[in-house]
This record gives structure tokens, C-alpha cells and sequence, in this order.
């Protein structure tokens, strides 16, 4: 996992989450391999029995992730970026 914190929203507070996949693709052709990497984030919002706001970014695109936690202004209970 990437990061684990939570957000306010409507006076409510939310748990949110950001996962980091790496998936390698065989590229025969090439004869290589190539690692992709992904971040998959949500908020989890268990009293209504949703996922809000899910987003998917490659992983180097820090700007969108950043964009995302300050517009939910996320706070980490794991990494204290």
C-alpha cells in the first residue's frame, strides 16, 4: 500500500487509501520486459456503502496524486509527507 489516511467530508470522517501496482509486461517482440507502475486511490465511505472519488495515475505523475490529497485535504496516518 501506498498511503492510508483520512479526509472530512460533510462532518464526516472518511478513511482513504492509495495503492502502488506494479504489473511487468513481456514484450516479445522486443524481447524485454517493461514494469508499469499505477496509484489507485479511493475514499471509503462505509456509512453509505461507497467508494468516493476513485482515481488511477501512473506512478510518476506526483502532481495529480498531490492535486488529489490536497483537494481532499488528506491527512496520513502513515507516510508524514
Amino acid at each position: 500500500m501506498a498511503d492510508f489516511g483520512s479526509v472530512r467530508r460533510e462532518q464526516r470522517e472518511l478513511d482513504a487509501v492509495v495503492v502502488k501496482t506494479v504489473v511487468q509486461q513481456k514484450k516479445r517482440i522486443l524481447g524485454k520486459y517493461e514494469d508499469r507502475c499505477y496509484l489507485f486511490g479511493a475514499l471509503s465511505d462505509n456509512e453509505f456503502s461507497i467508494l468516493r472519488d476513485p482515481f488511477a495515475i501512473d506512478c510518476d505523475d506526483t502532481g495529480a496524486l498531490n492535486k488529489w490529497k490536497a483537494g481532499e485535504r488528506f491527512q496520513s496516518r502513515w507516510n508524514a509527507d
